[in-house]
């Protein structure tokens, strides 16, 4: 081989041996081989977030359970330590690392304030801060009273109750109890649903109470809260104006009815009288709740309702119909100095 062929053959050789460890180009005639550089990549700038929820493990009802979320930005880190400390003493509690969700969850803290702080060994000199409370089981209480069963008789109780992580408050004891002196009326372990119906209460004062079965804060009671029982009441919707009898007169009408189904009430007694209390007329309310008095005297009225046994006073009423703003009959005008007044 000559010294042309040779030349040649180790420049081909030259960029085959460079090929292969890094990427050649001809630009222009001219080869450019493209090196990596190797260099660390430091990470982004780190926004540590930090999201903290209270949560019933178990539905166990006992000191409370915090799951800690760490993101950065809005990515998920593993591995960020989590460490809470007593906020009185300063001790250090538990510290957790992360897993792949960017959750730590720390079970059953023991009542008491605590300083939570979270690190990122990636980002140092980055942290997060702040304060939790542990203050054992809670729950939450909807609850209402009142002739909820249609049945127009002693008032019922409804309540739906819920954990902190709004899930049915499954095996809690709930009862009513009476105010005067702290005895049980009711009771009810709560299921599946953790609601607790009661009907035809006795009327009365009462207290409702929440209560723990088992485990650590067996027999304390977690929410409770007063009502009273007074029966279904009637109510009286009344009307008057010039509606049904002669145009020129108010007539008044009175319905009577069941709170909560607007059910008639028959038998309720509405007395009319003069403001003097003379009786101008009496009626007795019929199957459909109703008594309708018509063409009413230009006086002032009152009249009330009375219900029960004994007869109760549920609702009263007054008008004035002697008054110019109450004429309705139509103006008689002989001459333009003549005005008619109701008088």
């Amino acid at each position: 081989m000559n010294g042309t062929s040779r030349a040649v053959a180790f420049v081909i050789l030259t960029l085959v041996l460079a090929g292969t460890l890094s990427p050649v180009f001809l630009i222009n005639d001219r080869t450019v081989v493209v090196r990596p550089i190797e260099r660390r990549q430091d990470p982004a700038a780190t926004v540590l977030n930090v999201e903290i929820q209270v949560f019933n493990n178990l539905q166990e009802f006992n000191d409370d359970d915090f799951r800690f979320k760490v993101l950065n930005g809005s990515y998920e880190i593993r591995d960020a330590n989590v460490s809470l400390y007593n906020k009185t003493s300063g001790e250090l509690y538990a510290s957790k690392l992360t897993i792949g969700d960017g959750t730590a969850v720390f079970i059953d803290v023991p009542a008491g304030t605590y300083i939570w702080n979270v690190t990122w060994a990636e980002a140092p000199g980055v942290y997060k801060t702040g304060e939790i409370v542990s203050d054992g089981p809670d729950v939450t209480v909807n609850w209402q009273v009142g002739n909820l069963d249609g049945q127009n008789n002693n008032d019922d109780f409804y309540a739906t109750v819920v954990d902190v992580s709004d899930n049915p408050a499954q095996g809690l004891n709930f009862s009513i109890h009476f105010r005067s002196n702290n005895s049980v009326h009711i009771q009810t372990i709560l299921g599946e649903d953790g609601v607790a119906n009661f009907t035809n209460i006795p009327d009365g004062n009462y207290t409702w109470k929440v209560t723990v079965v088992s485990g650590t804060y067996a027999g304390v009671v977690i929410a409770e809260g007063n009502f009273t029982c007074d029966g279904t009441p009637a109510l009286v919707h009344s009307i008057i104006g010039p509606f049904f009898g002669d145009p020129d007169y108010y007539d008044l009408e009175v319905f009577v009815y069941y709170e909560g189904t607007e059910d008639p009430v028959q038998g309720a007694l509405v007395n009319l009288t003069y403001f003097n209390g003379t009786e101008i007329e009496s009626k007795t309310t019929s199957a459909n709740g109703t008594v309708l008095f018509l063409d009413l005297p230009v006086a002032a009225i009152n009249w009330t309702v009375t219900f029960g046994s004994p007869p109760e006073m549920i609702a009263e009423g007054f008008k004035n119909l002697t008054l110019a703003s109450a004429d309705v009959r139509s103006p008689v005008i002989v001459g333009p100095g003549d005005v008619e007044f109701l008088v």
